[in-house]
């Protein structure tokens, strides 16, 4: 649910690799004979590879920018509304939250304050954080073509509401294993 996209592309060129790395690639497209240009994202330059005139560059979305800051124990001990969490998120991680706080109240449990305390073994960027953010949202994450963070659920409405009575007497549990 909070997974980086990836750009990866190969050019020919005499440039020295390592003036390239971090830099940033915007991406946008034209249709021949259109007037609008498309956005498709912005990317930071990860990692080049180089042999003779090419340069073979992988590059990640903002969404990278979660994995290079920590989360303090204490910090996880707090206990916010999930639209406070993503803000301190994005000022802490350098990012800019592109859904708004009304888009957030329309999610499930947006209207309920949650801490992390219960799983702060597990939690060590503010990557981690999200990814139980959006569980607990019954939401996916990305990165708009903006660079922005946004967050979308799968479908507009819940089938089935599990009362709080059932979720802490039973165990859920609903695994799916294949082989290929």
């Amino acid at each position: 649910t909070v997974y980086a996209s990836e750009f990866d592309c190969e050019l020919w060129m005499d440039v020295d690799r390592y003036e390239l790395y971090g830099g940033t690639i915007t991406l946008n497209i034209q249709l021949v004979g259109a007037d609008d240009v498309i956005p498709m994202g912005i990317y930071t330059i990860a990692e080049i590879n180089q042999s003779m005139d090419r340069l073979n560059i992988k590059s990640y979305d903002a969404m990278t920018k979660l994995d290079d800051v920590e989360v303090s124990a204490k910090t996880l001990l707090d206990v916010k509304s999930p639209y406070e969490w993503l803000t301190q998120m994005c000022t802490a991680c350098g990012l800019t939250l592109g859904s708004t706080s009304s888009n957030i109240q329309v999610l499930p449990n947006a209207n309920r304050k949650t801490g992390f305390a219960d799983v702060s073994v597990d939690v060590k960027t503010w990557r981690d954080v999200l990814g139980y953010l959006a569980c607990y949202l019954g939401s996916y994450c990305y990165v708009g073509r903006d660079g922005k963070l946004y967050l979308s659920t799968y479908k507009a409405t819940s089938d089935d509401t599990i009362t709080s009575g059932f979720r802490y007497k039973s165990e859920l549990s609903d695994y799916r294993t294949t082989y290929d």
